[in-house]
C-alpha cells in the first residue's frame, strides 16, 4: 500500500506532463495551419493586386502615353513568394518622324522585390537588372534624337500630371518605388544619322547603375523614375559614342 500512494502522484503527473505534451503538439499544429493558411491568404491577396498580366496591362497602357511611343511586352511574371519579377520581349518604338525599327529593345528584365512591400504604398525593390538591351540611337537634322524626344515627352507627361493633381487637391500621392539598385548591362548601341549616310554604327554600351533611387524622398513614382532611367541612359549612350571615335563622335562634345 505504502508503495501504492508512493507511485500514484508520480504516474499522475506523468500523465498530466503527457496530456499537455499531446495539447502543446495540437496547439503547435493548429498554429502551423494558421500560419499556412494566412500565407496563403496574403499571397492571394498580393497576387490579385500584382499579378504578371496587370504589371504588362500597365506598362502598355500607360508607357506610350509616357514617350510618345509605342510599346510592346511579350510577357511579364511575378512570384510573390520568392520576391521576384521578370519582364520579357519589352520594345519602346521611336516617336513620330524617326526611321529606325524601334529606340530600345531589351529581352528580359530582372526583378528581386521586397514582398511584403507590395501591401505597402512604397514598394521596395532591391534590384532591377536591364540585361543586354539592343539601342537604335537615331540622329536626324531637324527632328533631333529620338532619346532626347521620349525624354522630352516624359518629362512633358510629368508636368502634365502635377498640373492635375494640384488642380484636384489630392492628398493620394499614388504608388511609389524605392530601387537600391538598378543596373544595364551588356548593352549595344547602333547609332544613325543621315550625317553618316544613315548607316549605322555598332557601339557597345559600358555597364551603368543607378542606385538608392528615390531613397532620399521615401520613395519616387514609376514615372520619375523611368525619367531618371532614360536620362541616366541618354547620357551613357553620348559618352560611349564619344569616347568611340565613331564619326558621329564629334556632336557629343
Amino acid at each position: 500500500m505504502v508503495a501504492f500512494w508512493f507511485v500514484a502522484p508520480i504516474l499522475c503527473f506523468l500523465d498530466l506532463v503527457r496530456s499537455l505534451a499531446v495539447k502543446k503538439t495540437r496547439l503547435y499544429l493548429l498554429l502551423a495551419i494558421a500560419s499556412i493558411c494566412f500565407l496563403g491568404a496574403l499571397t492571394t491577396l498580393i497576387g490579385s493586386l500584382y499579378s504578371g498580366k496587370a504589371i504588362a496591362a500597365g506598362i502598355r497602357t500607360i508607357g506610350p502615353r509616357m514617350t510618345g511611343a509605342p510599346i510592346t511586352l511579350k510577357d511579364a511574371k511575378l512570384s510573390v513568394l520568392k520576391g521576384r519579377a521578370s519582364l520579357h520581349g519589352l520594345v519602346i518604338g521611336n516617336p513620330e518622324d524617326f526611321q529606325s525599327d524601334y529606340a530600345f529593345s531589351v529581352d528580359l528584365i530582372e526583378i528581386e522585390i521586397v514582398p511584403l512591400s507590395l501591401l505597402s504604398d512604397t514598394i521596395l525593390i532591391k534590384s532591377i537588372a536591364v540585361l543586354e538591351p539592343d539601342i537604335n540611337y537615331e540622329m536626324g537634322f531637324k527632328k533631333g534624337v529620338n532619346f532626347k524626344r521620349i525624354q522630352k515627352n516624359i518629362d512633358a507627361y510629368l508636368g502634365l500630371e502635377d498640373e492635375e493633381a494640384t488642380e484636384e487637391e489630392s492628398d493620394d500621392e499614388g504608388l511609389k518605388v524605392i530601387i537600391e539598385d538598378l543596373v544595364v548591362h551588356g548593352g549595344k548601341i547602333t547609332v544613325s544619322s543621315p550625317m553618316a549616310g544613315g548607316k549605322g554604327a555598332g557601339i557597345s554600351l559600358p555597364t551603368f547603375r543607378l542606385q538608392d533611387i528615390g531613397k532620399e524622398d521615401s520613395g519616387a513614382s514609376i514615372q520619375e523614375v523611368v525619367s531618371e532611367f532614360f536620362s541616366a541612359l541618354t547620357a551613357s549612350i553620348g559618352k560611349a559614342v564619344k569616347a568611340s571615335g565613331n564619326v558621329l563622335s564629334r556632336f557629343f562634345s
